[in-house]
């Protein structure tokens, strides 16, 4: 698109350069009494006229029509980023031990792909941490946008928590300390005596290894939510298939019609049950969706972790309970 922009603007003022000398060869002749042709006469009317030759107006009109065939010039409308795969692939799994069928999407992943995984706290968009995967974090937003816009248009009694949030889900506790740092003796106990769980620590995020847009704070101290759900099939897939690759992480909160959810009700919060309908539209967005059946659509309880000291719990909705130190 560039290079032909350039080249219609490059041959148009060579174009105007040439007509501009002859035009003024033309007034020098007429000025000196030269014997002008009928040609030359008009080219110096013209150029005192300030009028452009019919052939430059044909080519700046040209400029222009082939500008806005290219889209120059306008707005653009923003366009989602298209799936990686032909049609979305579905994978359903009666049961923990069927999680080797996470196989035929390895590949997608490695790719940079975004689909949807059961998590010990329901569902959740993943797509993962690789240097360049700029299109899969964006397609992850622009998902989750559109999921929790399809939910609102839809009647619900359920409290909605952190939605559209993205956080770092790791394997281990060596994978947090490659992208955090600053974690103190502590903070690493609580880690260690709580991972995996439904839980979401605050560490303060690597600049130069995360993406800016999941991290919160100014220039000088950013954070980012960490997790390591425990969930078997999530485990297999990140443990052993991945080789404990780093995902990037949304939470998809559906609401509930029945009237039974209420998440900030620690024992009821377990009793409602979410389910991966396939035939709403956000779910053509992604380019896998593994369905596990019923999850129990619980959030993950978020500490801060950046303080020095006891940990500061951030949301009370999360049914996790830190274990004592």
């Amino acid at each position: 698109v560039l290079l032909l922009a350039w080249y219609a603007t490059s041959t148009a003022s060579a174009f105007v350069t040439r007509s501009s000398t002859a035009n003024l060869a033309a007034v020098r002749r007429h000025s000196n009494n030269e014997n002008p042709s009928t040609a030359n006469l008009a080219a110096a009317r013209r150029h005192c006229n300030n009028e452009n030759p019919p052939q430059q107006q044909r080519n700046r009109q040209t400029i222009r029509t082939t500008a806005t065939q290219l889209g120059m010039g306008k707005r653009m409308k923003f366009q989602a980023p298209s799936r990686m795969v032909a049609q979305t692939e579905y994978i359903r799994l009666e049961t923990d031990d069927e999680a080797w069928k996470l196989m035929d999407i390895v590949d997608i992943l490695q790719g940079g792909g975004v689909g949807v995984i059961p998590t010990d706290t329901g569902y959740a968009l993943i797509t993962p941490l690789l240097e360049g995967n700029k299109r899969g974090l964006e397609r992850l937003e622009y998902t989750s946008r559109q999921f929790q816009q399809e939910q609102a248009n839809g009647e619900s009694s359920s409290k909605k928590s952190d939605d559209g949030t993205i956080c770092l889900a790791c394997s281990d506790l060596k994978t947090i300390g490659e992208y955090c740092y600053n974690i103190d003796k502590n903070a690493f106990k609580i880690l260690k005596q709580n991972l995996p769980g439904p839980f979401s620590f605050i560490l303060l995020g690597s600049r130069t290894l995360l993406p800016k847009s999941i991290l919160e704070g100014n220039k000088q101290v950013m954070t980012v939510q960490v997790r390591v759900p425990d969930d078997p099939i999530l485990r297999y897939l990140q443990d052993e298939l991945l080789d404990g690759m780093p995902l990037l992480m949304s939470d998809l909160r559906f609401h509930v019609h029945d009237g039974s959810s209420n998440f900030d009700d620690k024992e009821a919060a377990p009793l409602v049950k979410c389910y991966v309908d396939q035939t709403e539209s956000w779910c053509n967005q992604v380019d896998f969706i593994v369905d596990a059946g019923g999850r129990s659509q619980v959030p993950s309880t978020l500490y801060d972790l950046t303080r020095r000291g006891e940990p500061v719990l951030v949301t009370t909705a999360g049914v996790g309970e830190l274990l004592p130190l």
